[in-house]
């Protein structure tokens, strides 16, 4: 490359930055509204809408790939909606490899509609690397996610708009409990370092309707690549497999599963490059057994707050890395990438907190902010893809090794361990 299209990694510490005196000038005001949105009563209602294409589609994950030869299990997308009276929220969550930027901009003009605003919508993904593409344009979304189909994403909006309809349309009174299930055999850290830390748990978030009927929200630290790249069918991978094997048990009448923190995790096996199901059927049939096995011994409670809010996310300028010390010029980035506006969305339910990031979020972070939530007496959980996507978030003491996590898709680094862990304690403070 030529010094027209690269330059030095700029590694001023974050607090130098102009993006963190922003990001502070917004939080110094940030208040999350607990007081104001508490309702005469909390309704909960669910749904999901299947977005397999009648077609066989390219494929997103791994890369530039080629269009997928069968579809081994359906696609989802899948909902909640709660709902106090005062405030209303839906917790999306689609079988893609991330949440398209560009459905989220869809989305938003057709909910306001439905009294539904911005901070209102929480968006994930269960990033598997084997659903279906089509949903990002430019040159980086023709390499993550195949050629651009306006078709597919107009049904991927259409049927969100579905799933929102179906689930406020059965609303009925009730409660919610948070579990958390060891889950450490299954799961291990991909960046491999002697010292780095795994995230075990489980995080289940139960509703029970008055009516008897179960849901389950389920978030995971392990990535949805049970199956490598050479696997050309489209699957749900093990988070299909483990909601399916939930429900088809009677345990819940529904289940959603939302990435967790993925940005360092993976599912512990000894083996790689699997190319058939059999290791994805066996490894969601596994959490499935001890998701239901942990769901009775959740306690529920009656709760009417619901509060929601989202921050602007500033970010220094892109530093996409092709060596130790160089990166590639921002306009480069933004020409390849766009600009997908990063944000953090929040979501509180009762003593619940969700933070959605808009990245691949290391499971490493969480034991640092765990502490401050334990604190707070906030049961905190962490789900990546929000509608937005800026790359990995790892451990800072990474930034350097020549790993994909950590060179490759660390796209705003340096020092983002450190940026990001202080906006969530500082949330937290707030609450």
């Amino acid at each position: 490359m030529t010094p027209f299209l690269i330059e030095k990694i700029d590694r001023t510490p974050y607090k130098e930055m102009a993006y963190y005196k922003e990001m502070t000038t917004q939080l110094d005001t940030f208040q999350l509204d607990t007081l104001h949105q508490r309702g005469p009563y909390f309704k909960a209602g669910w749904a999901k809408i299947n977005i397999t294409p009648s077609y066989l589609p390219v494929m997103a994950g791994y890369g530039l790939r080629e269009k997928t030869t069968c579809v081994h299990d359906s696609v989802f997308v899948r909902t909640f909606v709660f709902d106090n009276g005062i405030k209303k929220v839906a917790f999306i969550s689609a079988d893609l490899l991330i949440f398209p930027p560009i459905v989220e901009e869809k989305l938003l003009s057709l909910t306001k509609n439905m009294s539904y605003r911005y901070e209102d919508l929480y968006l994930t993904a269960t990033h598997t690397h084997h659903a279906p593409g089509g949903w990002a344009e430019g040159p980086a979304g023709r390499v993550l996610a195949g050629e651009y189909n306006e078709a597919y994403v107009n049904e991927i909006v259409a049927a969100i708009i579905a799933s929102i309809v179906e689930a406020q349309s059965s609303l009925e009174d009730a409660e919610i409990g948070l579990g958390e299930i060891n889950a450490a055999r299954f799961v291990r850290n991909r960046i491999n370092m002697s010292d780095s830390k795994v995230d075990p748990w489980i995080r289940v978030l139960k509703v029970k309707k008055k009516s008897g009927k179960e849901a389950a929200l389920i978030t995971y630290s392990a990535h949805a690549n049970c199956c490598k790249a050479a696997y050309t069918c489209v699957s749900g991978d093990y988070p299909g497999r483990m909601l399916s094997q939930i429900e088809k048990t009677g345990k819940v009448d529904f289940s959603l599963y939302a990435a967790g923190m993925v940005g360092s995790h993976v599912p512990a096996t000894s083996k790689e490059g699997f190319i058939n199901d059999a290791y994805f059927n066996a490894y969601g049939d596994s959490l499935a057994t001890l998701i239901n096995n942990g769901l009775d011994s959740i306690k529920l409670s009656s709760s009417n707050s619901i509060c929601s809010a989202v921050l602007k996310l500033p970010l220094r300028e892109p530093h996409l890395k092709i060596s130790k010390d160089w990166r590639v010029r921002p306009w480069v980035f933004n020409m390849l990438f766009g600009n997908y506006n990063p944000k953090l969305k929040i979501l509180k339910i009762g003593n619940v907190l969700f933070i959605g990031t808009p990245c691949d979020f290391s499971g490493e972070l969480m034991f640092d902010l765990n502490k401050l939530a334990k604190e707070k007496q906030v049961k905190l959980v962490i789900t990546s893809f929000n509608g937005a996507y800026v790359g990995y978030v790892n451990v800072d003491k990474y930034y350097d090794e020549d790993k994909a996590e950590t060179r490759d898709m660390n796209w705003f680094g340096p020092y983002n361990q450190a940026y990001f862990t202080e906006i969530i304690q500082r949330i937290l403070k707030k609450i």
